[in-house]
């Protein structure tokens, strides 16, 4: 809907076209394995919450119906030389789950997802080796002319997202470079002896506008 203009923006999973739309990055999610409970894979190392991708290789897979992620998981198999085994795909998380009740196979998805899982029915075990990794993004379309609103909480997403980034880093640098694109924000916030200065290109640990 965001690509034919219907909505000014969405928030959609990774790997998104650059070339039509602009984004801005949410968080990162690693993918799990949603096992039935007749799989032996499912009682190997129970104790444990992980399986490693080439546990999988031969298993039967459900994937996401989105094209882009069956080639994102295509392309993760490639790092360990195997195919996936895909059986069929999902549209909706109520789908996987069922076709998992019903023994088609393994249901692959973000692990953000397990909230909803039913845990009675199968395990779920986190992919490692190689970590499968994917990313969840506000996207809106490029050129499209969006909405005052929609353009202020953009503005704010970028605002807050700088923020956050600094008070990660803060404890390891005692000084921390802006990205250009953040410099046009004029706000300033004080965190303990930090001044946060958003009209410079740097941030210092003084309880003064940074002179630098």
């Amino acid at each position: 809907m965001v690509d034919k203009g219907l909505l000014d923006m969405g928030i959609v999973r990774e790997p998104v076209n650059s070339q039509y739309f602009e984004r801005i990055r949410l968080q990162e999610d690693s993918w799990i394995a949603y096992i039935p409970n007749r799989n032996p894979l499912s009682q190997k190392n129970r104790r444990t919450i992980e399986i490693e991708l080439a546990d999988l290789r031969d298993e039967p897979l459900i994937l996401p119906s989105r094209g882009i992620h069956e080639k994102q998981i295509k392309t993760w198999f490639e790092m360990i030389g195997a195919e996936p085994r895909i059986v069929c795909w999902y549209s909706s998380l109520v789908n996987g789950m069922a076709l998992v009740k019903n023994g088609l196979g393994t249901m692959l998805c973000p692990k953000s997802a397990q909230s909803i899982l039913d845990y009675s029915c199968a395990a779920v075990k986190e992919i490692v080796n190689p970590t499968m990794t994917t990313g969840s993004v506000i996207v809106w379309k490029n050129f499209h002319n969006l909405s005052e609103t929609a353009r202020r909480f953009i503005d704010y997403v970028k605002t807050k997202e700088l923020k956050d980034e600094i008070k990660n880093q803060i404890r390891y640098r005692k000084q921390i470079i802006i990205p250009v694109k953040y410099r046009k924000f004029k706000k300033k916030s004080k965190n303990g002896d930090l001044t946060l200065d958003f009209d410079t290109a740097m941030i210092c640990p003084t309880k003064t506008k940074c002179s630098c």
